[in-house]
C-alpha cells in the first residue's frame, strides 16, 4: 500500500511538471487545501495542522507555538508551502 495520500497524489498529478515541498510526515496531508495559482506551491489549512498536532498529544497552546516557530516560521526556499487560516 502506498503512503502517498490522495490529496498529495492529486497535487502531483494535476501539476506533473512542477516540484512541490510537502510537510512531513504524511500526517499533515489531511491539511492540504490546494495549490497557489502563481508559482505553484502547496497550500495548507493552519487550523487543520493545529488539530493534527493536538491529536499527536500537544495541548492547544503547545500546538500553536510549535506551528508558529517550526512550521509557519520556516522558509525552505521558493517552494515553501503557504498556510492559510480559513474560516
Amino acid at each position: 500500500m502506498s503512503t502517498t495520500s490522495l490529496k498529495r497524489q492529486y497535487v502531483m498529478e494535476e501539476y506533473p511538471d512542477e516540484e512541490f515541498l510537502f510537510m512531513e510526515p504524511n500526517d499533515f496531508d489531511a491539511a492540504i487545501v490546494g495549490v497557489t495559482s502563481f508559482d505553484p506551491v502547496v497550500v495548507y489549512d493552519a487550523h487543520k495542522i493545529i488539530e493534527i498536532l493536538e491529536s499527536q498529544g500537544m495541548c492547544n497552546s503547545e500546538a500553536l507555538r510549535y506551528f508558529d516557530c517550526n512550521i509557519a516560521g520556516a522558509y525552505m526556499g521558493e517552494k515553501t508551502p503557504v498556510y492559510i487560516w480559513g474560516v
